[in-house]
């Protein structure tokens, strides 16, 4: 049973014809489209307003799987296309308020997660709205703070900048990097700090060729063996282990304070890449649900890609009462330790 329903800032909406929802991953910006029949939308009014989509799959959902506000509206004379983004359209893009930080007015000292509060609790829900829930929101388990930032540019894209430098080294062989999403509760949708699991944890899906795939297909990159970094003035090329598909090399351009947290970073980053090799996509009949980041676990007779891997994006398209789901995985580690060696 599938009986998917569109709620326009709290009214069920109908005559919907197809949508589209689509979690990129990688700090971007979910988004859905929707198609519907009837022209006679005032269409001036829908702009910002809220929508919320529910997939029903089996039983009737009580949260939905997207929430966000419209953006864009292209009306026709047969009906109204509409372009929805989550709540971090409002701290991020080129329509976003830009923080001008400066050495007099600036967040030193500050964390990503109290910066985020700071800006989102003062600028974006300060009219007894909440348009980003801010319950889930935690730090990093290494605090990153932003002492020293200055510049003018959306709050997202400061965030995003500063987590890139946060990474979960304690298992040196599997480093583990943060991004920022959204997750749903029964209210609001909200902004988290998410850290990526190591993929011998539990799987939150099991898939397979007579459960859940309907059909796969898989790209194996080059392991690279050399990455070029370039900090400020400080340019260098570190190589790590064998060579086993040839020279192949990676690259990165990212000011840290001084060239041995530079090359630090540069190599955890290079056994990243090392191990993020195969790029999985899955047209699947489960797994609507599983969030961004959980561990799916696959089984398609293919030694080389079965096992587990992160779920990274993925894609849910209904139209003609039909209900299709991409998921992308990204990408079965190779374990480092087993051939690299740091020269």
């Amino acid at each position: 049973m599938i009986l998917p329903n569109i709620v326009i800032d709290g009214i069920s909406v109908n005559d919907f014809k197809s949508f589209n929802v689509n979690f990129p991953g990688s700090n971007q910006i979910n988004n859905a489209s929707i198609s519907l029949t009837s022209p006679d939308y005032d269409n001036a009014a829908l702009f910002g307003k809220d929508v919320e989509i529910y997939l029903n799959v089996n039983s009737i959902d009580s949260i939905p799987i997207f929430r966000g506000f419209i953006k864009t509206l292209s009306p026709s004379t047969n009906g109204v296309q509409i372009k929805c983004l989550d709540g971090r359209n409002f701290i991020s893009g080129k329509d976003a308020k830009k923080i001008n930080v400066t050495d007099t007015d600036n967040y030193d000292g500050f964390s990503i997660a109290q910066f985020l509060r700071k800006v989102i609790t003062e600028e974006i829900n300060n009219d007894g709205k909440t348009r980003i829930g801010l319950d889930m929101l935690r730090d990093t388990e290494t605090l990153i703070r932003l002492n020293g930032y200055r510049g003018h540019e959306p709050p997202l894209n400061i965030a995003i900048n500063k987590i890139s430098e946060a990474v979960d080294s304690s298992d040196t062989d599997n480093p583990l990097f943060y991004s920022i999403n959204m997750e749903e509760d029964s209210n609001v949708s909200n902004i988290v700090i998410k850290r990526q699991k190591y993929l011998t944890e539990n799987s939150s899906l099991n898939l397979t060729l007579n459960d859940g795939i309907i059909d796969y297909n898989y790209k194996r990159r080059p392991i690279p063996s050399q990455i070029d970094i370039k900090s400020k003035d400080y340019i260098s090329t570190i190589q790590l282990g064998s060579i086993p598909h040839g020279p192949y090399a990676t690259s990165i351009s990212k000011d840290f304070d001084n060239p041995e947290e530079a090359r630090k970073y540069a190599i955890l980053y290079l056994k990243k890449q090392q191990q993020e090799i195969d790029e999985i996509t899955i047209q699947a009949s489960k797994g609507y649900y599983t969030s961004l980041e959980s561990i799916v676990s696959i089984n398609v007779d293919k030694p080389e890609i079965d096992g587990n891997h992160r779920l990274v994006s993925k894609t849910i398209t209904y139209g003609g009462n039909n209900l299709g789901l991409t998921l992308n995985l990204n990408k079965k580690p190779i374990k480092v330790s087993e051939y690299l060696k740091a020269q």
